[in-house]
C-alpha cells in the first residue's frame, strides 16, 4: 500500500487499477482505492470474487465498507452484466462511479483454431471432466455423486478430476470407501506442456461450483470447444445460455447434473452444435484484444 502511495503522489493525476477479491483483499484493496482518491488519482476497482455475495449477504460492517469502497472508486469494472447489477445495487443510486463490464479473457494460445473438431475421448468410454479446484466449494463432491449416478444408468461414462487443493485425501479416501476409483480418476495437476491436449480428450466437462466470479476455468473449456456442463453461479449464466451454448444447472441438483451428462452422451449432434457455439461467443467476447481494447478506453 505505501508504495502505491509514494506512486500516485509522485505522478499527479495517475490512473490506478485495483484488484480486489473478497475479504481481506477487499478490505485491503478498497482502503488504497479511497486514499489514491484522496490523493488525486483516478481509480478503477475490480471486484473479483463470488464470495463477496455471501459476505454481503451477512450485512454488518463488512456489507457497508463494500458499499463504502465501491463509492470510492471512480470506475468499476464489473465481471459481467449481471456483477454490474449486483454493485450498483450495493453502490446506491445516487453514486458517481462508472460502472462498466469487461468479461475475463484468454491468451490466444488458450483457443484452438476455428476449423478445430470437438474435443472428445475418441474411445469406448464417455469421459467427463473437472477441471478446478479439488474443494468443497467447488462441486467437487457433487461432481462425484452427478457421475456415479450417470454411470449406473449409463456404465460407459467415467469422470477424471483434474486439479489440486486442500480436499484432496478426503475426495480419494471418499473414492475409495464408495468403490469409485475405478470409475472417477483423480489426475492432479495438469501442467502447461499437456494442458490443451489432455482437456481435448474429455466428452464433456462439469463445472459444478456452488460459487464463483468469472471462472476462467470454464472459459478455457469453452476455448478449447469442450462441451460444458454448468452451475447458475456468479457470471456463469452470462457465458452461457442454457441449451444453447451448453447446459446449466442449479448447485448441489445432483440429479439435473446427471440428466444433462447422460443427454450430452446420447446426442453427439448436440454436443457438437453447443461445443461450436461456445466456441464462437468466446472468440468474440473473451480474447485479450477484446480486454485490452475495452481497459485501454477505460484507463485514457
Amino acid at each position: 500500500m505505501t508504495r502505491l502511495l509514494i506512486e500516485v503522489m509522485r505522478q499527479r493525476g495517475a490512473t490506478v487499477m485495483l484488484f480486489a477479491s473478497h475479504g481481506n483483499s477487499f478490505l485491503e484493496k478498497g482502503l488504497m482505492g479511497r486514499l489514491a482518491a484522496v490523493l488525486g488519482a483516478r481509480v478503477l476497482l475490480l471486484p473479483r470474487s463470488g464470495h463477496l455475495i455471501e459476505q454481503v449477504a451477512r450485512g454488518g460492517w463488512f456489507a457497508r465498507y463494500v458499499r463504502w469502497a465501491l463509492r470510492g472508486a471512480h470506475v468499476v469494472i464489473c465481471q459481467s452484466t449481471s456483477w454490474q447489477a449486483y454493485f450498483r445495487t450495493i453502490a446506491g443510486p445516487d453514486v458517481h462511479a462508472r460502472f462498466v463490464v469487461v468479461e475475463n479473457w484468454l491468451r490466444d494460445a488458450a483457443f484452438v483454431p476455428a476449423e478445430a473438431a470437438m474435443s472428445g475421448s475418441g474411445g469406448v468410454e464417455f469421459r467427463v471432466g473437472f477441471f478446478n479446484r479439488i474443494e468443497p466449494a467447488k462441486g467437487i463432491f457433487d461432481f462425484v455423486d452427478a457421475v456415479a449416478l450417470a454411470h449406473q444408468i449409463q456404465p460407459r461414462i467415467r469422470g477424471v478430476i483434474y486439479g489440486d487443493g486442500h480436499t484432496v485425501a478426503e475426495l480419494r479416501s471418499r473414492l475409495a470407501e464408495r468403490k469409485l476409483d475405478s470409475v472417477i480418476e483423480v489426475a492432479g495437476w495438469l501442467g502447461k506442456e499437456d494442458k490443451v491436449e489432455t482437456l481435448r480428450s474429455l466428452d464433456c466437462c462439469l463445472f459444478a461450483s456452488h460459487v464463483e466470479g468469472f471462472p476462467n476455468s470454464l472459459l478455457e473449456m469453452l476455448a478449447l470447444k469442450v462441451p460444458v456442463v454448468a452451475t447458475r453461479v456468479g457470471a456463469v449464466p452470462d457465458v452461457l445460455q442454457d441449451r444453447e451454448h451448453g447446459f446449466l444447472v442449479q448447485p448441489k441438483d445432483i440429479q439435473a447434473m446427471a440428466s444433462a451428462i447422460l443427454a450430452m452422451e446420447r446426442d453427439e449432434a448436440m454436443r457438437m452444435q453447443l461445443a461450436e457455439r461456445a466456441y464462437q461467443r468466446v472468440c468474440s467476447n473473451n480474447t485479450l484484444r477484446a480486454a485490452e481494447a475495452r481497459l485501454t478506453q477505460m484507463i485514457s
